[in-house]
Parts: C-alpha cells; sequence; structure tokens
C-alpha cells in the first residue's frame, strides 16, 4: 500500500513563516539565491530556478504596483530610502 501523503490542512500547519527586512540576491550560471535578513543577519536561504525567479519578480512588481495604485503612493526602496538618508 502506497503511503498516503498529507492532506492540505496539514501541510498548511507545519508551514514555517519568515519576517525579513532585508535581502540579498545573487545568480551563477545556473540558478539564482535569496538569502532573507533579519536586523543584517541571514535567516534563510531560497534558491531558484532562472524561470522562477523571474516569475515571481514580475508577480511582485505587479502586487506592488496594484498597491500603489490603490494607495496612490509610490512605496519607496531600501535603495530610495539610503539615497535620501545620505541628503
Amino acid at each position: 500500500m502506497a503511503a498516503e501523503l498529507p492532506n492540505e490542512t496539514a501541510q498548511i500547519k507545519t508551514q514555517q513563516h519568515f519576517y525579513a527586512n532585508g535581502f540579498q540576491v545573487g545568480i551563477t550560471s545556473s540558478d539564482t539565491s535569496l538569502v532573507l535578513m533579519l536586523d543584517g543577519s541571514p535567516m534563510i536561504t531560497v534558491h531558484l530556478s532562472f524561470t522562477s525567479a523571474k516569475t515571481l519578480a514580475n508577480k511582485i512588481n505587479g502586487l506592488m504596483a496594484q498597491f500603489e495604485e490603490k494607495v496612490s503612493q509610490k512605496i519607496m526602496t531600501i535603495d530610495d530610502v539610503n539615497e535620501r538618508l545620505q541628503k
């Protein structure tokens, strides 16, 4: 008899949740990596295929564009904030 896969409810209960206030990205000839950071310390590294990384970037860009349109406010990036703090 084949082993049963956990049902959807069981999978949701075992998911880990992370909060990050920073990140680093990297790319090699074969894949990409995303390091989620909390207060400057690495918490978790996610390796993604090129296709998955590009799809994730497009989805996040789309979500941010929708949010900015609804609130009529551009959300500053970390780079934007750092640039303004240097003035």
